[in-house]
């Protein structure tokens, strides 16, 4: 026999109970539906009178609402295993129940799905819960699924419905599906208690328009009368996801919960989230009038995501009523409301209240602006978890926002001026800047201020007093230890004379407020200083002191002038420029003297050398402004090797040769002010080729002119204290022409010499972590060599000693932010010499020397050098 669709019906009170393989199925449909037995589909209708007997063919007075009177014992026999033939007179429309003053239980082993298939064009709900006189109860015992797909412009369609004082009982879990309809579950004065998840998820078919307004829940009470409340024991998920193919579909009015004079409770965890696709879309994650309660461990999270730039406006929290949130917290929006647009983010608000809103949060993610207005917001997370706060906050009309972060990952990203009534950061992080560097904002803190080991950052361009920074203004009073850590934009630097005001305190003050780590600009330290109940960025040396009056006939002494105070790692690079400069110079003699050598298989003279010579050396000096003391170390070893010599006429003899050279410099800097210091180092590697004429080489008598050209590489880097390591580049060709005459008597040898060396070496310019630009200066000094060798040969020793006068063209220098600063004592320099060449072997002589160079302001550079050379 072929199952039709059941009219169940009797004179008694009833009940339903569903074997495993059925469904309660609301069809809209205009004749009886033919389903297997394995797929049993129920309808319900109501009758006017309660006396019809079943098979009677006569069902003309049919409704179309079911009338369920009592609740009835499941064992009833009038609900056998019976088959009916049922033709409807009217259209079917969705699944409505009029309880009627007493409980009706739907019960099935598996779960209730309930399908208008699309075609419910005139009710309110897929399934509803109404009545005639008394307020009754539906409990649905199992799990539930409601497909709703209607679509009625003129109509609020729901997937649920409840009016008046009746109540829903769901004691299974409940998934919704809404395609068109207006609500997911609309509650107008009745009440609703979920013992288990509710999912509700709006989809809507490609092609085909959505609502232009949508509430997940729509909850509704009477002030006053106890009515529209809603206790959900699990989790409430609310979402709708849409293709991006999908056009018309987004909802201009999207909400997740509208309370409006109702209680809502939610034990378990609340989420609600919104895609739309196109713009000018409001969105709402929870608006309430009344009272809202969420406990669950992840208490509330509302995301909105719009693909497109939007201009309408989002509220995550919405209050004019009570909203008290226990545990996590998290209020996001996209980059394209958030981010670089600042029109957009002004209309997103994470949370607007004129009533009162709670968070106890165990951590928190909010995004967004948090506005008072004539009404409270008080927050506060668990310091064992992080919370997140990107926005602003105002207080409106006697508003009060009460704000208290906990623990070292918290963090407030201030995104523009601020109020807040009272503010407590114990270990976290308020960002005046809020990440944007470009951004100088106030926050006005109208009560009181608390930090315990806590950290501001702040922004200011840093200059002289005028300067434009974050302040932090504390109308109240202020206690416990805060760091404060400052980033400079763009600022070149300057002498200041009061300083640039960064906190101020109206009120009492026992707080402290202590610099986190350095404050540079250009080349000039700051400080922070504290002058009364202020706090202010000073580059002046001397703290601030209280002016104590005058004593009676003593004359005041005049105050001295501020001392701008020089970092040190400009130190550091004008000795990194002055090292690479000199690392790879050497003079004629410096390589191994040519020396006659006849090949015993041959008979013929060769002169060519395989040498090797290394230098180390130390320096100390002093910066332009006196302050920085530098002191460095240079290694360098160079290998070369005579390629070709040619003789002419009687002793004149030309060589040509290559070399490579590596060099290694470390320097240190200290300020005699501030403390601090900085490190510079180089790595460098040049190549090279020489070329040297001698007009006598055997006896070492009369002119020689020597000349060689290199071309260097080399990695700097600088680090200060507390600073970034900078590393950069250098590279450029090197130039030598040297020449002089030795005068010969006896074993005694007077060599006059002049040399000449083209610097041509460029460092790159780059803009260090502080924002400041670098530059070295001198990147084409001639340095010349003016001086005499005298030398006493011997037949295994050779002592000579050498004195130079070396001038350089231009200072080794350094501009940070357009302001210069220089090694002292380096242009002019005296050199002394002393030294001796070592014959080993016949093939196989050194050279060992010690050479001390002194300058003006106390700059002193010791070095030694050794050289091996080996005939071939």
């Amino acid at each position: 026999m072929i199952k039709r669709d059941c009219l169940i019906m009797t004179t008694a009170p009833i009940a339903f109970r569903l074997n495993s393989l059925a469904r309660l199925t609301a069809l809209a449909l205009g004749t009886a539906l033919f389903i297997p037995q394995a797929a049993l589909s129920i309808t319900i209708v109501q009758i006017d009178e309660l006396n019809y007997d079943l098979s009677s063919p006569d069902l003309s007075k049919w409704k179309d609402i079911v009338s369920l009177k009592e609740e009835e014992d499941v064992s009833n026999p009038l609900l056998g295993n019976k088959d009916y033939n049922v033709t409807l007179v009217d259209t079917i429309n969705n699944l409505s129940v009029a309880v009627n003053g007493n409980t009706v239980r739907l019960n099935s082993e598996n779960t209730l799905t309930i399908n208008d298939n699309g075609k419910a064009l005139n009710a309110p709900a897929t399934l509803a819960v109404t009545r005639w006189d008394a307020p009754g109860t539906l409990e649905i015992l199992n799990d539930l699924t409601i497909i709703s797909s209607r679509k009625n412009p003129d109509y609020n369609n729901s997937g649920i419905a409840i009016f008046e004082y009746n109540n829903l009982t769901l004691n299974g879990q409940l998934t919704l599906h809404n395609t068109f309809e207006s609500n997911g579950i609309s509650n107008q004065y009745g009440f609703m208690a979920a013992g288990r998840d509710i999912a509700i998820q709006r989809h809507v078919t490609p092609g085909v328009a959505g609502t232009t307004s949508f509430s997940g829940i729509d909850n509704r009470g009477k002030a006053g009368g106890g009515s529209g409340n809603i206790d959900i024991a699990g989790a409430l998920n609310i979402s709708s996801s849409l293709a991006a193919n999908i056009d018309n579909a987004h909802a201009d009015n999207f909400v997740g919960i509208s309370n409006k004079d109702g209680i809502i409770k939610i034990h378990g965890n609340y989420s609600v989230s919104s895609t739309n696709q196109r713009g000018n879309d409001n969105y709402c994650g929870l608006c309430n009038t009344g009272t809202i309660e969420l406990a669950g461990m992840h208490s509330a999270a509302s995301y909105w995501r719009n693909s497109n730039d939007t201009r309408g406006s989002v509220y995550h929290i919405y209050n004019t009523g009570k909203v008290n949130i226990n545990g996590a917290v998290v209020l996001e929006n996209n980059n394209q409301a958030a981010g670089n647009d600042a029109d957009n983010f002004d209309r997103v608000y994470a949370i607007y209240s004129s009533g009162e809103t709670i968070i106890n949060a165990s951590s928190l993610a909010i995004t967004g602006k948090m506005v008072a207005d004539g009404g409270t917001i008080d927050i506060a997370n668990h310091p064992a978890y992080s919370a997140s706060l990107t926005g602003i906050t105002d207080t409106l009309n006697g508003g009060v926002i009460n704000l208290r972060l906990s623990g070292a990952a918290s963090r407030w990203n201030m995104s523009g001026d601020s109020h807040i009534s009272n503010l407590s950061l114990n270990g976290a992080t308020l960002s005046l800047g809020g990440g944007q560097q470009q951004r100088f904002q106030t926050l006005t803190v109208e009560g009181n201020y608390r930090g315990d080991d806590a950290l501001i950052e702040m922004n200011t361009r840093l200059g002289d007093d005028g300067s434009p920074a974050d302040k932090l203004l504390i109308k109240g009073d202020a206690a416990g230890k805060t760091y404060v850590r400052i980033n400079n934009v763009n600022g070149a630097g300057a002498l200041t004379q009061n300083g640039i005001e960064l906190i101020r305190v109206e009120g009492v003050s026992s707080a402290e407020f202590k610099q986190q780590g350095r404050v540079t600009a250009g080349l000039y330290e700051y400080f922070l200083r504290q002058k009364e109940n202020s706090w202010y960025l000073t580059s002046q040396h001397q703290p601030f002191t209280q002016e104590a009056a005058p004593e009676p006939g003593v004359t005041p002494q005049p105050t001295p002038a501020p001392t701008r105070v020089y970092h040190p790692e400009s130190g550091s690079y004008i000795a990194n420029r002055a090292a690479m400069n000199s690392m790879f110079s050497l003079r004629y003699a410096d390589r191994a003297a040519q020396q006659r050598h006849i090949n015993p298989a041959t008979g013929e003279d060769s002169y060519s050398a395989l040498w090797l010579r290394q230098t180390r050396s130390h320096s100390k000096g002093r910066d332009g402004s006196g302050q920085l003391s530098t002191r460095g170390n240079t290694y360098t070893a160079q290998l070369g090797s005579d390629l070709l010599t040619l003789r002419g006429a009687g002793q004149h003899a030309l060589t040509l040769g290559a070399f490579a050279g590596y060099g290694n410099h470390k320097n240190s800097s200290r300020s005699a002010l501030s403390g601090y210091g900085a490190r510079g180092q180089i790595n460098g590697y040049s190549l090279g080729l020489y070329a040297g004429w001698t007009s006598d080489a055997d006896a070492r008598n009369g002119a020689y002119v020597d000349t060689w050209l290199q071309h260097g590489w080399f990695t700097d880097s600088v680090k200060g204290d507390d600073l970034d390591n900078e590393k950069y580049k250098a590279k450029g060709f090197l130039a030598s022409l040297e020449g002089g005459y030795h005068f010969n008597a006896g074993a005694v040898t007077l060599t006059p010499n002049a040399q000449l060396i083209y610097q041509g070496l460029r460092a790159d310019a780059f803009t260090n972590a502080q924002g400041s630009v670098i530059q070295q200066q001198g990147n084409a000094i001639l340095t010349s060599h003016l001086g005499a060798r005298l030398a006493v040969a011997g037949q295994y020793l050779s002592p000579y000693m050498q004195a130079d006068w070396i001038h350089n063209t231009e200072d080794f220098a350094v501009q940070m932010d357009g302001n210069k600063n220089w090694l002292q004592g380096g242009r002019d320099l005296a050199e002394m010499k002393v030294g001796g060449e070592i014959r080993l072997s016949r093939k196989l002589a050194g050279k060992l020397d010690i050479a001390r160079i002194l300058g003006t302001h106390g700059y002193r550079q010791t070095s030694g050098m050794f050289n091996l050379s080996y005939l071939f």
